[in-house]
């Protein structure tokens, strides 16, 4: 297990949103995580992006389905640090409307998700 992905994981589940195993973050606080996880050197796969959505009064997410995907930038030098740097520009600049949350495909085989529904944070169900 990478520990350092796990002290991670623990420390943004706490301002997160999840559901099933994935942490749905508001976009400032994703902002963070990509500078945290850029000193551990996890590459970022892709961007998944979720709308809220009302269901009898109550607020849900939805995944976007059109979320960017890194992968074409595999072959670039550092290619670590240039899928958080595009990941950040992404977010900060091209995130679609409506879009309140996000979440991110990281290239590991770590199940580092693993315990995220026995944590405390706001759970989602649907």
């Amino acid at each position: 297990m990478n520990q350092k992905l796990l002290d991670l994981t623990n420390k943004y589940e706490k301002l997160g949103t999840i559901k099933g195993n994935i942490l749905l973050m508001l976009p400032d606080i994703a902002l963070n995580f990509l500078d945290d996880l850029a000193k551990i050197e996890i590459l970022v796969l892709g961007v998944e992006l979720w709308l809220p959505v009302t269901i009898e009064g109550r607020e849900y997410f939805k995944e976007d389905p059109f979320g960017p995907d890194f992968g074409d930038l595999e072959s670039a030098e550092d290619y670590a640090a240039k899928s958080i740097e595009t990941a950040k520009h992404y977010i900060q600049q091209e995130l679609p409307e409506g879009v309140t949350r996000v979440s991110f495909m990281l290239d590991t085989d770590e199940p580092y998700w693993e315990n995220l529904h026995t944590r405390q944070a706001t759970y989602q169900n649907v």
